[in-house]
């Protein structure tokens, strides 16, 4: 039973071209683009770099000074149809 069903996924494996694994702009969270900015930006600069580089999706992984401007960063993020993906808790 082992060796057929192994059989099996070594068929299915060689039938996934890697040319449909699509690395678009689209497909991409940004992670951590907030406490380990070497620019320190402000969320309106963030949201704007974020905007030319063409990622529409981050997850706002923060520290404490950043928790005054969080509101204005959802509020910037949903004007510009960015994705806030996921909140990381700061420990």
């Amino acid at each position: 039973m082992n060796k057929l069903l192994l059989a099996l996924i070594i068929v299915l494996a060689s039938q996934i071209s890697y040319a449909q694994i699509e690395f678009k702009t689209e497909n991409i969270v940004a992670w951590c683009i907030v406490p380990f900015d070497k620019e320190r930006r402000e969320p309106t600069e963030r949201i704007k770099m974020l905007n030319e580089i063409g990622i529409r999706n981050y997850a706002y992984d923060w520290r404490t000074e950043h928790i005054s401007s969080f509101a204005e960063e959802i509020k910037l993020a949903r004007q510009n149809n960015i994705n806030i993906e996921g909140i990381s808790e700061y420990n």
